[in-house]
């Protein structure tokens, strides 16, 4: 039987009640501010919506990683998205 995943405040934000969800906000800022102030870059994990994406980047969060960019994926596959990443921003910028 797969494991569940752990809770995680950006992701159930959305299903929790409003006071439950100001308090995983309000701790998320606060792991947020303590890396940053340690000289830390920051990551978010488990953003599954566009609208956890805007609240990790309004909070300041430096990255996220989730099911909302990319299931996870094996070596092989992995170096597949980064190229084709990369070749999506080299021809974004080649027509700017």
């Amino acid at each position: 039987m797969p494991r569940q995943a752990p809770p995680s405040p950006t992701r159930d934000a959305a299903v929790r009640p409003a006071g439950e969800a100001r308090r995983d906000v309000a701790l998320i800022r606060t792991i947020n501010q303590l890396g940053h102030d340690l000289g830390l870059e920051t990551v978010a994990e488990g953003i599954e919506t566009r609208e956890q994406e805007q609240l990790i980047r309004d909070l300041g969060v430096d990255f996220g990683q989730g099911f909302l960019y990319s299931a996870p994926l094996v070596r092989d596959a992995l170096e597949r998205f980064l190229d084709e990443i990369a070749n999506e921003v080299a021809v974004t910028a080649s027509h700017s």
